[in-house]
């Protein structure tokens, strides 16, 4: 049920912000995608993961622009998926 919400909640909502160049909104999601990716239970990182990354990966101007405001552990996750599926890409230190 979480990655229905956030397929069909967080993730146009997470286009709309980066659409609309809310910085201050597009900081706090990737704020709230850090807390996700450091979390110690795995299902929260891996919906993270697959739930939004994996979801907006192919919309590589979404990509370049949420770049800028992403932390360390969600870049990390963003050059695995990256390579993972064949984008050429930076390492996580270069974001």
């Amino acid at each position: 049920m979480p990655y229905l919400c956030f397929a069909f909640v967080f993730v146009p909502y997470l286009r709309e912000v980066v659409e609309n160049n809310d910085v201050e909104a597009m900081q706090q999601i990737c704020d709230f995608l850090e807390e996700m990716a450091i979390s110690k239970d795995k299902k929260v990182s891996n919906l993270m993961a697959v739930g939004v990354l994996e979801d907006i990966l192919p919309e590589r101007s979404l990509i370049e622009i949420l770049k800028k405001y992403l932390k360390v552990e969600t870049k990390k996750w963003l050059v695995h998926l990256e390579k993972a599926y064949g984008w050429e890409t930076e390492s996580a230190e270069n974001i």
